[in-house]
């Protein structure tokens, strides 16, 4: 992934909220095309020398049934 956050130099944390192992299927491309979509804008804006967290989360509602949760959070100037 091509980002502006090294030029930006914009730190980019991420966790993993949850110990949960499980196996997702998923269509890739549009989970990619999701990621990138809020990174840049999220990199975008974001002051020079702020930081972006992404934090991932799964939560099982049921045997064989869980909800992945994806949090992206940025100190840009956000949504009026």
């Amino acid at each position: 992934m091509n980002f502006q956050a090294g030029n930006r130099k914009i730190e980019i944390q991420t966790e993993l909220a949850s110990t949960v192992k499980c196996t997702f299927m998923l269509d890739i491309q549009r989970v990619q095309q999701i990621m990138i979509n809020l990174l840049s804008n999220a990199t975008k804006f974001s002051k020079i020398k702020g930081s972006i967290s992404i934090i991932a989360a799964v939560d099982v509602t049921a045997p064989g049934k869980a909800t992945i949760y994806i949090t992206v959070k940025d100190k840009g100037i956000g949504i009026p």
